[in-house]
């Protein structure tokens, strides 16, 4: 595993308030260190918001990026069911 993901931080885009443990955050840019240009990373982030929203899981949406804010993913945090 790329050792720089245990340095994420992420900045909150909506109210996260009703989404609370456990929760999974989850992204569809640049899977398994593959890096994707902008457009494709749009396109597949646009492809895991719908299928976020027609499931019944509660969810909103987040940035990771890195300690610097150099590097920034769009992201999902998801209320997990156990």
């Amino acid at each position: 595993m790329n050792q720089n993901y245990f340095g994420v931080v992420f900045k909150r885009v909506e109210n996260i308030s009703n989404v609370i443990m456990p929760f999974a955050i989850v992204t569809a840019h640049n899977p398994m260190d593959i890096c994707f240009d902008e457009l494709a990373n749009k396109e597949r982030n646009e492809i895991l918001r719908k299928d976020l929203h027609q499931s019944d899981l509660i969810h909103r949406e987040i940035i990771g990026c890195s300690e610097d804010h150099t590097h920034q993913e769009l992201s999902f945090v998801v209320k997990c069911k156990l």
